[in-house]
């Protein structure tokens, strides 16, 4: 499939999470072109979210498609710079360049550099849902929709037994900071992944109020927490999907035996910061 082939180019918009499964496709190509002797060159792009770091860091014994290297679930860095990372973690042998981004900056958000949003998938259709998008992919590994076939995915969570009321009440107490929370209900219409097809759902609309302050996977982790422990007879986790998003079983434990979350994101500190460390030589800007 390769022969005749003198580069190879990669040219993909990542979006800042560590779920999103375009790292993982650069790094088969990566693969593929070092065991033929053909150089990679990847065309770098903005992160569209900007230089945050958020959330856990994966367990390397839960590595799959969804979660390839021990990173945490908002990264805060571009694809090249991710390329530059899995060569060194995962041993491949290639010829790597980066075509770097001219004059961005870390801390800039897509919509801040006068490039245009363009869709990376039809269920991330707004800037908003990439901000979003590393904390609300956890409940994809739930019986809760995240909004897919809907007019607003991975910006809303439902189901037709969701309590939406006991669950805001737990959620606005918190007063978490650059988000806003609402009672909605949306109908999915050919749902992705198969979850309440054609049926009025129930549900809980994240709007970002403060994208500087704003952390998803904390929200996130509150959310599924407050959900489970107001309906633990229906809400219920797929275990081996959540394990694969979350990087590791823990955190489904948590959340079910009630640890208090702001126990949970603490635990994530010394591992993050450890990411950030290791992390540096492979930085680009």
């Amino acid at each position: 499939m390769l022969r005749d082939i003198d580069v190879m180019l990669v040219d993909l918009p990542d979006v800042g999470a560590r779920y999103y499964t375009y790292l993982s496709t650069t790094v088969e190509v990566m693969k593929a072109a070092g065991r033929r002797g053909i150089p990679v060159i990847i065309l770098d792009r903005p992160n569209p979210i900007g230089g945050a770091v958020q959330g856990n860091v994966l367990d390397t014994a839960y590595r799959s498609f969804v979660g390839l290297l021990a990173m945490p679930m908002r990264h805060g860095m571009t694809l090249g710079e991710l390329a530059r990372l899995a060569q060194s973690d995962l041993a491949i042998r290639v010829t790597l360049a980066i075509v770097p981004v001219s004059g961005w900056e870390r801390n800039r958000y897509l919509d801040q550099t006068g490039l245009p949003f363009i869709r990376p998938s039809p269920n991330l259709s707004t800037l908003e849902s990439l901000f979003h998008y590393p904390g609300l992919c956890l409940v994809e590994g739930t019986n809760l929709s995240v909004g897919r076939g809907s007019d607003a995915p991975f910006e809303q969570v439902g189901a037709p037994w969701l309590d939406t009321t006991k669950v805001l009440d737990d959620l606005r107490r918190l007063a978490l900071p650059g988000v806003q929370f609402s009672a909605t209900h949306f109908t999915p219409s050919q749902p992705g992944d198969g979850k309440y097809a054609d049926t009025l759902l129930a549900g809980i609309r994240l709007r970002v109020t403060n994208r500087d302050t704003y952390d998803p996977t904390r929200a996130a982790v509150e959310l599924l927490s407050a959900i489970f422990r107001e309906q633990p007879d229906r809400a219920r986790f797929t275990p081996a999907q959540f394990d694969r998003l979350a990087g590791d079983s823990l955190l489904r434990t948590q959340i079910t035996e009630g640890v208090a979350v702001q126990t949970i994101v603490g635990s994530w500190v010394q591992s993050r910061e450890q990411f950030e460390k290791r992390r540096r030589e492979f930085l680009i800007y």
